[in-house]
């Protein structure tokens, strides 16, 4: 059977938008770099113009200033917890339903002080939101430095270990 102009267009749409719902869009701003079209012809007041129309600079000092980083209290656990003193394991054991609920966050969010605590994170370097942590600039690559020392020791005595057995 032929499909209508009307019918095909709106099953293209629907086929568009299953597909936007199921990834995580990333907007892309395009810049015209001079108003004539030349290629290797860069007009910096241009530029920097359409950044400030679109916003794009005000986002970068926000951001800079701000939290730009942000993890909910499992990924973060599970990201960070390994070779920390308090370990990455959560226990709740005895709670049901929405105290259970409470506990599991409550545990997690415990958690991720603890680890922060023992990565040596100042407490003014992030703040704890309900189900998030947000980390200034910086405290990330700290944190995932000491992370890949950690891993890279771990395999080190384990391939020592595994030469010995």
């Amino acid at each position: 059977t032929k499909q209508s102009v009307g019918a095909l267009f709106k099953t293209q749409l629907n086929s568009l938008v299953q597909k936007l719902d199921t990834c995580a869009p990333h907007f892309i701003r395009c810049v015209k770099p001079n108003p004539y079209r030349a290629p290797d012809v860069f007009d910096d007041q241009l530029v920097l113009k359409q950044l400030r129309c679109c916003g794009v600079l005000e986002v970068c000092r926000i951001s800079t200033q701000g939290y730009p980083t942000r993890h909910t209290f499992r990924g973060f656990a599970e990201r960070f917890g390994f070779g920390s003193s308090t370990g990455s394991q959560i226990s709740f054991k005895g709670s049901t339903g929405a105290q259970r609920d409470k506990t599991v966050e409550n545990s997690e969010k415990q958690l991720c002080v603890s680890i922060l605590a023992d990565h040596g994170v100042p407490t003014d370097q992030y703040q704890l939101g309900i189900t998030k942590v947000f980390m200034r600039a910086g405290s990330v690559g700290r944190m995932e430095d000491l992370r890949t020392r950690r891993v890279l020791a771990a395999t080190t005595f384990q391939k020592c270990h595994r030469a010995k057995t």
